[in-house]
């Protein structure tokens, strides 16, 4: 079963949403965007959200400190990393706390547990899977990645079955579950819903 992530939480209702829908992980947006949140107010969110969930925090060239004082103080326990990090750092995360889990987009560096697929312009919601010669190459990314792979870039309920065919290992969703700008609760379970059906090999339902 392919799992999700609903991106970009910032309300109270969102986090209520989510522990309804129950994903797998949600991610707080540390980066500037408009869903920007700061840490007193992630760390308010982290107290409603389902324990069950995992939260992802997102950084661009965030320093290393504040990443482990985020997940010291329990309101993430991922870090989505979309910057220049580089080794050296990941291995400086990891030797304090060897339980974070680290997501690296667009290239699979060594002491990353994951690798993440998006656009060049994260949140741009333009799809990565748009087009035949599109989909070929995500998924023999996909398949030939030494990583576990989340898939972002546009997902939403009216292309996600064709992304679940590229058999990623998690679906990273932000502005398809979005309504006018705002995370929109029904989208969010449908989104949930639509992993969590049982797929044949072959993409269909099983």
């Amino acid at each position: 079963m392919t799992l999700i992530k609903i991106c970009g939480l910032s309300r109270a209702e969102d986090i209520i949403a989510a522990n309804r829908a129950r994903p797998d992980f949600i991610g707080f947006v540390f980066a500037p965007s408009r869903r920007q949140i700061s840490e007193r107010q992630a760390a308010r969110l982290a107290e409603v959200l389902d324990p069950k969930i995992k939260a992802v925090g997102v950084f661009v060239n965030e320093r290393s400190e504040r990443i482990v004082r985020l997940f010291e103080q329990g309101i993430i326990q991922m870090a989505q990393l979309h910057g220049n990090e580089d080794v050296p750092m990941l291995a400086e995360l990891k030797a304090i706390c060897p339980d974070l889990g680290l997501i690296k987009a667009y290239r699979p560096l060594p002491g990353a547990d994951y690798l993440l697929l998006d656009n060049a312009k994260p949140g741009s919601g333009i799809s990565l899977a748009n087009n035949g010669a599109a989909y070929a190459h995500l998924k023999q990314q996909i398949d030939t990645s030494p990583l576990p792979v989340f898939l972002a870039g546009g997902i939403n309920r009216e292309n996600i079955d064709k992304a679940l065919t590229l058999d990623p290992y998690c679906i990273d969703i932000s502005s398809g579950a979005e309504s006018e700008g705002i995370k929109d609760p029904q989208k969010m379970a449908q989104l949930v819903n639509a992993c969590r059906r049982p797929r044949q090999k072959n993409g269909k339902e099983g």
